[in-house]
């Protein structure tokens, strides 16, 4: 098999979330709060429910700092860090964007 038996994604609406390889359990799930900080909770409680004890992270280069912030707080066990390609807007959109939410995540909102 590859890299992991599982692949979880977060998605606004589950209903369109679609398995992309027929071997690999997708788990599709709307975090709440919609957020980073959502993200990492859900995985994290996921993690637990399933005893995982290493997870392979998957984001952007521009918000990866953030995220694996995130998740650290939330996650105890091993975390990879892997980075997806984004647009030239959408990168520009991005580093705008966590220039006011990683000074958040690291002075407002400190726990999971």
């Amino acid at each position: 098999m590859g890299y992991a038996s599982y692949v979880v994604v977060s998605i606004d609406d589950t209903s369109l979330c679609t398995p992309e390889r027929p071997n690999i359990e997708q788990i599709c799930l709307t975090p709440d709060p919609p957020t980073t900080r959502g993200e990492a909770r859900a995985f994290a409680e996921l993690a637990r429910e399933r005893g995982w004890d290493h997870l392979i992270a998957i984001s952007t280069a521009s918000q990866r700092v953030r995220a694996e912030l995130r998740l650290s707080r939330c996650f105890d066990g091993e975390v990879q860090y892997v980075t997806a390609p984004e647009s030239f807007f959408d990168r520009a959109y991005r580093v705008v964007y966590e220039n006011g939410a990683l000074p958040k995540a690291l002075l407002v909102q400190r726990d999971c």
